[in-house]
């Protein structure tokens, strides 16, 4: 089974080949791989986890624990996996939801000096945010961040001069959740008579943006004949401005944010001459009138449009995660899923872009006796939620219930394992990702210069805040 967070569509999971005869002639079985944790008697240690019970946070899977076994093989396997943590360590799994968690919240329990929970989850692009109240990962024991059960691209992210404020993994399926693609209707791309099969692109890295605007240009029609594009024709791609474009750029390998070797933030885009090509191509091709149905004219949560003209049989490309396929279950037409296109075939990988999750940090006030525990206990969740939920989440939820041919099966690996972080979004989205987005794409202002000098005063307070 692939991990959810090994980098790049290329990646492949760990080695479970055997090792080479010995001198004997005999084949020796690879020893089967654990977590590689003492065992321990933590005599009823209760570990406190405070997240969001996703009310506000209702576009992502945000469940962490499970009353009963209910029969729903997800729940199931994440009510066996916390209950059989408590009989290996002898302690108690407590999981408390609130509605929303922010920095105000973080900053009360510090300026308290209260430590009521061991960990707590915060949204993304809030993180940051309550950085200087936050304990970094590598204080606590038995936590290896470089492991497959953890996801490297977060690490990097919310690693500032060595130290990690935030960490993800599959015990909390959030991020997962919220990994980027696109649906596709299948009846209207096979009324179109093209040459080639678009998943056979997918597999052999060739579906670009190059491809998607071709195809999405030749799906345009008028159908109510009255020569003008309103909401009664069938476009080629529909979705918010910000969902859409991230997906044009992250999937391009455009990085708004990049670090320099302190792992500190630093806004290198405008002198990145590859990057700033990238984005003005993507203005070119997908501002181009009838291409998309006015993403970069609807306000951001002005989604529903989209999602209406897609069940309706009138869009071929709908901006999606792995969240919103539930809600196409129930959709007539004949769906299939497709990675974020690359920007052409020369580049390695696909990339999926995450934003809007839960995220896992710590608090400086966790009592220094509970590190331990603490550290134990995260590490061995998240390992087990690899090997255990994550095939769950994988082969049940996705594959079996939602997606609706085997070669949507196969994209869904590829997303999974392109999921990706950029610091101008998962960390600076308002302030970077989203004004960026906004003055190229929705004012139609494909200038660098104005550009840059629009976010560089923004980045400037934002180093500045970081460095105190």
């Amino acid at each position: 089974m692939l991990s959810a967070f090994s980098c790049g569509s290329g990646g492949e999971g760990k080695d479970s080949s055997t090792s080479a005869p010995d001198s004997t002639g005999e084949e020796t079985t690879a020893p089967e791989e654990t977590d590689g944790l003492p065992e321990k008697d933590m005599d009823k240690f209760e570990l406190k986890i405070v997240h969001f019970d996703g009310n506000w946070l209702s576009w992502a899977l945000t469940k962490l624990d499970a009353e009963s076994e209910t029969g729903d093989r997800l729940n199931d396997a994440i009510y066996k996996r916390n209950r059989n943590m408590e009989e290996r360590f002898n302690c108690e799994i407590n999981v408390t939801g609130k509605e929303t968690i922010n920095a105000g919240d973080i900053q009360s329990e510090i300026m308290a000096g209260d430590s009521n929970y061991d960990v707590w989850f915060m949204y993304d692009n809030w993180t940051l945010g309550a950085v200087e109240y936050l304990l970094p990962w590598e204080e606590l024991p038995y936590i290896n961040l470089d492991r497959e059960w953890w996801n490297p691209s977060a690490t990097e992210v919310f690693n500032l001069e060595g130290k990690t404020y935030a960490a993800a993994s599959n015990y909390s399926l959030s991020v997962l959740s919220r990994a980027s693609g696109f649906a596709f209707n299948k009846d209207i791309y096979n009324k179109m008579n093209l040459s080639e099969n678009i998943y056979d692109l997918a597999r052999e890295g060739n579906w670009t943006i190059d491809v998607m605007y071709d195809t999405a240009k030749d799906a345009y029609i008028d159908l109510d004949g009255d020569s003008s594009m309103n909401e009664n024709d069938q476009y080629g791609i529909s979705g918010s401005w910000k969902e859409t474009f991230w997906r044009f750029l992250s999937g391009s390998d455009v990085r708004f944010i990049s670090k320099d070797s302190n792992s500190d933030p630093v806004f290198e885009l405008p002198k990145n001459e590859t990057a700033i090509n990238k984005m003005l191509k993507i203005f070119d091709l997908f501002t181009e009138k009838g291409i998309c149905y006015n993403p970069q004219t609807r306000d951001v949560h002005r989604v529903l449009e989209s999602e209406e003209i897609f069940a309706d049989g009138r869009l071929l490309f709908k901006t999606v995660n792995f969240f919103d396929l539930e809600s196409l279950r129930t959709c007539d037409i004949d769906i299939g899923i497709l990675p974020c296109p690359k920007y052409d075939e020369n580049q390695e990988n696909y990339y999926a872009p995450y934003f809007g999750a839960e995220i896992s940090v710590l608090l400086k006030t966790l009592p220094e006796e509970r590190k331990e525990n603490v550290g134990m206990l995260l590490e061995a969740l998240a390992y087990d939620s690899n090997a255990n939920i994550l095939p769950e989440y994988k082969e049940v939820l996705l594959k079996t219930k939602l997606a609706r041919d085997n070669e949507s099966e196969e994209m869904i690996d590829i997303i999974i394992n392109s999921i990706s972080f950029d610091f101008g979004i998962n960390a600076w989205q308002n302030e970077v990702g989203v004004p960026i987005v906004q003055r190229i794409y929705v004012k139609n202002d494909p200038n660098v210069a104005s550009m840059q000098k629009s976010v560089d005063a923004q980045i400037a307070k934002l180093v500045e805040k970081l460095g105190k």
